[in-house]
């Protein structure tokens, strides 16, 4: 066997070995999670409640503070919004153009630019925040500190949910004692 084979090998072992090694053993799963979720957002004390996506090709991180990132609707924050913040949004989803100067002044949310790319586009910038919380309305998972980005686009039509969760964000369930 050529050397390089062997150290391929080798590197794949301790690969493993260092993976398996981390799983913890667990009473709760989320193995079996529905792709469909009612998520509760917070931001200060605005809440919002609507069904997410748990979207498994979403592996977006903010680059400031290396959280997940969900990505959504701007029609999930209408209510939280003066109608002079919210047409900033609909600016932007017609110009891709976002003010960041001219929605802080007519809103509390903090929004900032991160960098994404999809398939097939250049890299872009995106309006997102951090919210408070996330959490998983029939589970009660939360997620603290969670960035929020807005989507130009609106999803999927004739959808209901109006937020892509990220891959890392799953619902915990405990398991039954029985099993």
């Amino acid at each position: 066997m050529p050397n390089h084979h062997i150290l391929y090998a080798g590197i794949y072992i301790i690969m493993m070995t260092l993976h398996l090694g981390t799983k913890k053993k667990s009473k709760k799963t989320s193995q079996n999670i529905s792709r469909e979720q009612r998520i509760i957002l917070t931001y200060g004390t605005h809440t919002v409640e609507s069904l997410g996506y748990h979207d498994t090709g979403n592996l977006l991180r903010d680059p400031y503070n290396h959280n997940p990132v969900v990505i959504l609707d701007s029609e999930i924050l209408k209510n939280w919004m003066t109608q002079d913040a919210y047409h900033i949004f609909e600016t932007y989803r017609k110009t891709g153009e976002f003010n960041y100067l001219a929605f802080a002044h007519v809103s509390s949310i903090k929004m900032y630019p991160i960098p994404y790319q999809t398939i097939g586009s250049d890299a872009l910038l995106m309006p997102a925040f951090c919210l408070s919380s996330l959490q998983y309305a029939d589970t009660g998972t939360i997620y603290h500190h969670v960035t929020a980005g807005i989507s130009r686009y609106s999803f999927i039509h004739g959808a209901n949910h109006h937020i892509l969760l990220h891959e890392s964000l799953k619902p915990i369930r405990e398991e039954n004692s029985n099993d």
